[in-house]
């Protein structure tokens, strides 16, 4: 069943990241996912949120642990990690009906 993995990013150096982007939007796509939202300036209607909010759609839970556990992803954490701040977590997509 669909799942998303919803991150909320504070990033530090953007040149940077825009690199991760470059090699890790493939790397989603070779995990089965695919971008839905993405937003630097999100209204934020309660708590305390970063400036960059993403939604990736996956097949289920386990395409996203395997995306962010795989050594070919392994990198680019570390990468991701020395130039933002940020939250991930992964959530079961609602059942119609």
């Amino acid at each position: 069943m669909t799942a998303y993995l919803v991150i909320d990013i504070s990033i530090f150096d953007m040149p940077k990241m825009e690199e991760y982007e470059r090699h890790v939007l493939p790397l989603l796509k070779m995990f089965g996912g695919t971008p839905i939202a993405y937003d630097d300036d999100g209204v934020v209607l309660e708590g305390a949120w970063n400036n960059r909010v993403l939604i990736v759609a996956f097949p289920s839970k386990e395409e996203i642990k395997a995306f962010f556990n795989s050594p070919e992803y392994a990198p680019w954490k570390a990468f991701r990690r020395k130039y933002s701040d940020g939250r991930a977590v992964a959530v079961q997509a609602v059942q119609p009906g």
